[in-house]
């Protein structure tokens, strides 16, 4: 499925015989094939509808008619659009792009060149505000976002990773195995109407029977399966242990194998529901598997978000614990902006003003044993060990790494209304001194981020007990996005007001 399509509409004058007319048509036209050409070298599919709408002979490029601009909506929704840009160089009756952009309703920029030469402010201020006056009832057009010059360029690409994230997403699932509320834990609940109709196109659910049945299948008749994972684990320099620390939970061949079954069950249910078009998962586990099957599911939130496993390449799939709607909304988004790189999913262990700690109940996604997709680099800093809680099972550990910045985020709701929260931080090495702080439950997962916001700021403002994270800085299209989708942002990091 495409979401990455980029409508690109350039506007000309409507008057006759105005000096200079055949030395601005032919700037227009390469303004326009610029931002064609950007977007293409972004690795955008833009759509332009001029082609062929412009014939050989035109004195103009730019549309400047209705019925022109009806054609480009026609051809732009056959397309699919993500959004569009509407380049305003010059003066055009406003009412053109006002229309264009009504008619299609995607989200839109606006872009210009505010070159005093020019009329391009003149323009885009007389569309922008018309749209505000005539856009009632749109969803997207009254919305729309204004960008000029060589930032408005950069920021165009940053608009279209945003909005071609929230079309993907809602065209897309997530899928709760076992439903929500674990440990009647009111954070993890949350409205799935209404998220249908803002930011996700469908929340399936399914019962956890699913993975036990088909596990106790591979247990049965694929055992080959189950020692290719393990091999590959083992080739791979992972560090399996059984003898735990006190207290930990019972864990041998015979528990590992059959977490080993629950992570296959959950990528064979996967390629049956592939028609869904699933792009993030939850497993419960708690208590239904960790107590009453009596086996933890640490291996779905460890090797489910990875590109590869003892069956070759796969696809990064994000995934989270314990039914958390709004952490698996934000995970999925997160690897939406950012897809070639698995997101964090986690608990919020500990806080302190220069760090905080993500560590999940168990696992997170391997990479972040060495922020690396080479198996070789993530596996061989990963230790498999007892677990801490569960009636049986392993715990999939490692201490994270170093990396430049990432981006932190949360959907959030508060009474009735929605909001995500945005930091943009680094992660620091977990070394010893802050592994020595934590009692409990030194078997799971850490990873530590820095924020540049103090801890009581920190815990003041966070909206829930799980987080998550992915590389590089993703926040001005988050921006974009939650701006298309009505979601105000408040800031967890040292922007924090």
């Amino acid at each position: 499925m495409e979401s990455n399509k980029i409508g690109v509409v350039s506007f000309t004058e409507t008057r006759e015989g105005l000096q200079g007319a055949e030395i601005f048509e032919a700037e227009l036209k390469q303004s326009h094939l610029d931002l064609v050409n950007r977007l293409n070298g972004a690795g955008f599919e833009p759509i332009n509808p001029h082609e062929r709408l412009k014939v050989e002979g035109d004195k103009t490029y730019g549309i400047r008619t209705s019925a022109e601009v009806r054609e480009c909506v026609r051809r732009l929704k056959g397309a699919d659009v993500s959004g569009v840009v509407i380049n305003l160089p010059k003066w055009t009756d406003p009412h053109l792009p006002i229309h264009l952009a009504t008619q299609l309703d995607v989200p839109t920029a606006l872009y210009t060149d505010t070159d005093p030469r020019s009329s391009g402010t003149t323009l885009l201020t007389a569309t922008a505000a018309g749209l505000d006056k005539v856009a009632i009832g749109t969803r997207y057009a009254q919305n729309a976002a204004r960008l000029c010059d060589k930032e408005g360029l950069e920021n165009m690409l940053h608009w279209a990773r945003g909005v071609s994230a929230l079309k993907k997403m809602r065209e897309s699932a997530i899928l709760l195995w076992g439903g929500s509320y674990c440990l009647k834990m009111d954070v993890l609940q949350d409205d799935p109407i209404r998220l249908k109709s803002f930011m996700i196109g469908d929340i399936l659910q399914e019962d956890q029977l699913f993975i036990t049945k088909y596990a106790e299948r591979i247990l049965a008749n694929q055992q080959e399966r189950i020692e290719s994972f393990y091999k590959w684990l083992q080739d791979n320099g992972t560090n399996i242990t059984f003898k735990g620390q006190e207290g930990a939970r019972p864990f041998n061949e015979k528990v590992f194998r059959t977490q080993i079954a629950f992570y296959l069950a959950a990528r064979d249910r996967l390629k049956e529901l592939k028609g869904e078009n699933i792009i993030g998962v939850s497993i419960k586990c708690q208590p239904e598997l960790s107590e009453l099957y009596g086996v933890t599911a640490c291996t779905l939130p460890a090797f489910l978000p990875f590109s590869e496993d003892g069956e070759g390449k796969q696809d990064i799939m994000p995934t989270v614990c314990e039914g958390d709607i709004g952490g698996l909304l934000t995970a999925s988004l997160l690897h939406t902006l950012s897809p070639e790189t698995p997101p964090l999913f986690g608990d919020l262990k500990t806080v302190n003003d220069k760090y905080f700690v993500i560590s999940n109940c168990g696992a997170s996604s391997v990479y972040y044993a060495a922020n690396s997709l080479i198996p070789a680099e993530a596996l061989s800093n990963t230790i498999i060990q007892p677990q801490c809680q569960g009636e049986s099972g392993g715990a999939i550990s490692y201490q994270g790494k170093a990396l430049g910045s990432v981006t932190v985020a949360r959907l959030v709701r508060k009474g009735n209304d929605y909001m995500m929260h945005l930091g943009i931080g680094k992660t620091l090495n977990v070394d010893e001194d802050i592994m020595k702080t934590f009692l409990w439950a030194k078997q799971w997962p850490h990873v530590a981020v820095d924020l540049g916001i103090s801890k009581d700021k920190f815990m003041q403002l966070a909206g829930g007990n799980h987080y998550c994270l992915v590389p590089g800085d993703h926040s001005k299209a988050m921006t974009y996005f939650c701006k298309e989708a009505n979601l105000p942002i408040v800031r967890v990091d040292r922007e924090a007001k």
